[in-house]
């Protein structure tokens, strides 16, 4: 069970990472810690630039997503 979390968590770290790396920018950003604690709840984010493949674009967006059992 604890080494299921962490590989969820690390799943969705590493599309943090990605998507920093593809848009240049985090993908959940705010000025206050509570905006910022309720952009990744609510787990809305801007676009992935069009420049990077669907798959790369599909792969993380499946990342970041809410639900962990939606992750790869």
């Amino acid at each position: 069970q604890e080494v299921l979390l962490i590989l969820i968590s690390d799943i969705w770290s590493l599309g943090i990472i990605l998507y920093e790396m593809c848009n240049l920018r985090l993908p959940f950003e705010a000025q206050h810690y509570n905006a910022l604690a309720m952009k990744i709840l609510k787990g809305t984010f801007p676009s992935i630039m069009p420049t990077y493949s669907k798959q790369l674009r599909d792969l993380i967006t499946s990342m970041l997503s809410r639900k962990p059992q939606e992750r790869p």
